[in-house]
């Protein structure tokens, strides 16, 4: 900001400048916090572990319930098309562990990527498969395969 009202008062304005933008970002901070201790929180509205229990066996019966007991494996094929090219999309998953493969051929290009209960992985389109150990990548595996295998619903 570059203020001037004569010769010399530059630095006056300046300082005006920067305290009041310095007063109105802690004031800022302050109301947000007065905010946020207003707002409830999630331990207020789950209060024991009864609570959770229910919430994850409502989220159970309505994706399936006991459609579920049994099963081992699920497979899904979808068509694609977009950007001018079609192709198919294929999951196949363990319910079990988790492990899974996800892979395409849409157009001219095809790959794939999984995790096989111990290291996450990804083909490319020449067909050669790479260990993905590097960043987040493994976080990431195990966090599909936690919530495709529904480990949230185990006791």
């Amino acid at each position: 900001m570059h203020l001037k009202n004569s010769v010399g008062h530059e630095a006056v304005w300046f300082w005006l400048w920067f305290l009041l933008d310095r007063c109105a970002r802690k004031l800022i901070a302050v109301l947000g916090v007065i905010a946020l201790g207003l707002t409830p929180g999630a331990s207020d509205v789950v209060t024991s572990d009864n609570d959770i229990a229910t919430i994850l066996d409502a989220n159970r019966i309505a994706s399936g319930g006991d459609a579920w007991k049994g099963k081992s494996t699920l497979e899904t094929v979808f068509d694609c098309a977009g950007q001018g090219l079609t192709g198919t999309t294929t999951s196949v998953i363990d319910l079990k562990s988790g492990a899974f493969v996800e892979s395409y051929e849409i157009g001219p290009t095809k790959g794939a990527n999984g995790w096989d209960g111990e290291t996450a992985w990804m083909k490319d389109v020449s067909g050669a498969v790479t260990l993905q150990g590097g960043g987040d990548k493994g976080a990431l595996a195990v966090n599909q395969a936690y919530r495709y295998a529904n480990a949230w619903w185990r006791k």
